[in-house]
């Protein structure tokens, strides 16, 4: 192995050179006694007890060199970094389309679920009526229980008035009681269909909109008992 690289001090109080011993005493290194240069600064007999031409790798300082931090070119990481960032050009680009604030002053965070009814859908809201429904359950294979809007608890096979242009929904989640709405009696009774979606219903809701044209009376009818039955009347 070669002479150890130790760091070199120059003093210019002094016009010496100092260098520090691994067990950290400094020590002088010897000038040359030869008059100053033209920049006042003396020569150097030797460094670390080197002589001769004494080059800045024999100092570890090989890959310096005399340029001001000003005119430092970019390294190669810090270009490595710049690579990986949007230049302006582009960033103006992806910029330009973008709105500005007063283009988006009625915007404001609040979540969906928080949103307020807004006006145009309350006046939509305004022209509907209130969908009134019904739940059927049963007493046995005689008859239909009736529970909702206009019954103080629960009807037995009630006769039920309903608006022509008003919709209506009977839940029915028995199963074994068919409900079906027909124009005639009987569990061979004429269906009656208009407005009617998903008629015969035993596990799920009927829906009804009542049609300006729909006939004055109707019947409702459990399609597997025959008791299970009653009258609807339509009024305008």
């Amino acid at each position: 192995m070669g002479t150890p690289k130790l760091p070199v001090v120059f003093d210019p109080r002094t016009q010496k050179f100092y260098y520090d011993l691994p067990l950290g005493d400094i020590k002088s290194i010897t000038t040359n006694p030869a008059p100053a240069s033209s920049s006042g600064s003396a020569g150097v007999d030797s460094i670390d007890g080197q002589t001769g031409v004494v080059t800045l790798a024999d100092i570890n300082l090989d890959n310096v060199d005399n340029t001001s931090d000003a005119d430092k070119p970019v390294s190669t990481a810090q270009q490595t970094a710049l690579d990986a960032k949007a230049t302006t050009t582009a960033l103006n680009t992806g910029l330009a389309g973008k709105a500005d604030a007063t283009a988006i002053s009625n915007i404001d965070n609040t979540s969906d679920a928080d949103k307020p009814v807004s006006t145009a859908q309350q006046t939509a809201l305004d022209l509907k009526a209130n969908v009134i429904e019904w739940t059927l359950t049963a007493d046995g294979t005689d008859h239909y229980i009736f529970a909702g809007p206009g019954f103080a608890g629960t009807e037995t096979d009630p006769t039920i008035y309903v608006m022509r242009g008003h919709t209506y929904k009977f839940t029915n989640n028995m199963n074994a009681h068919p409900f079906r709405i027909q124009s005639t009696q009987g569990t061979s009774g004429t269906v009656y269909g208009d407005g009617i979606t998903n008629n015969a219903v035993s596990n799920g809701t009927l829906t009804w909109e009542v049609r300006m044209d729909a006939p004055g009376t109707l019947y409702y009818q459990c399609t597997a008992h025959a008791n299970m039955n009653g009258t609807i009347t339509v009024i305008s």
